[in-house]
């Protein structure tokens, strides 16, 4: 669903496994959500609870997508212990083989990881496609977010979300440096990270990116 409107369905086969696909129209970026519902009701009924997906232009789904991969190659190549940690395994779950095999894993992975990394994304989204100003409580996720995407090398997706910024009137800088579209194409930002760091560990400047609103 993207606001309440429905842009695809499909009956679940309850025996026929766990997963099912779904394929829906190409969309702008946007937030989407999806949900289950009985077949006897016409419409998804209020505080029907859902999960959150997000549209996103080529190029930037495709990294997004390895996100989540990152972070099952991470806890998979673990102990046992963090592994249990990470399922929130009590000690005598954690030596049961079952509750510690990939699926179990991939599955804490999007329930722990990617499905609260889908919802603040598609906040923001919506937040920076509003008409108005970034909100004060919006700020602080998207300076999270940012750092995030950054330090996971995450430069389409990043470019992506600044670029977001820049079209509504926010200012992406680098001290007293306004940075321009150039700036923060995929390729460029990885290198103008690489020049913060350096910048910081020479102590010759705050070596920050920034972003503010900008109102004439």
């Amino acid at each position: 669903m993207r606001n309440r409107e429905v842009l695809a369905q499909l009956p679940l086969d309850i025996d026929g496994g766990k997963i099912a696909r779904c394929v829906i129209p190409a969309l702008d970026p946007c937030s989407l959500e999806a949900c289950i519902k009985s077949r006897a009701l016409a419409a998804v009924p209020d505080g029907q609870p859902t999960t959150s997906l997000v549209s996103l232009p080529e190029g930037v789904w495709e990294e997004a997508c390895q996100l989540p991969e990152k972070a099952f190659d991470c806890i998979r190549t673990g102990s046992p212990q963090s592994q249990a940690e990470f399922l929130d395994l009590s000690p005598d779950q954690a030596h049961q083989e079952e509750a510690l095999g990939d699926q179990k894993i991939r599955e804490g992975v999007w329930r722990k990881h990617f499905q609260i990394f889908s919802q603040d994304l598609g906040r923001l989204m919506v937040a920076l496609g509003s008409s108005t100003s970034l909100e004060d409580h919006d700020k602080p996720l998207l300076h999270r977010m940012l750092v995030y995407l950054m330090t996971n090398g995450a430069w389409a997706i990043t470019s992506f979300l600044l670029r977001s910024c820049m079209d509504k009137g926010i200012v992406v800088a680098t001290g007293d440096r306004a940075l321009s579209l150039d700036h923060i194409a995929p390729e460029r930002l990885k290198e103008l990270a690489q020049e913060l760091i350096r910048t910081r560990q020479q102590g010759v400047g705050e070596g920050v990116l920034s972003v503010a609103d900008f109102h004439h």
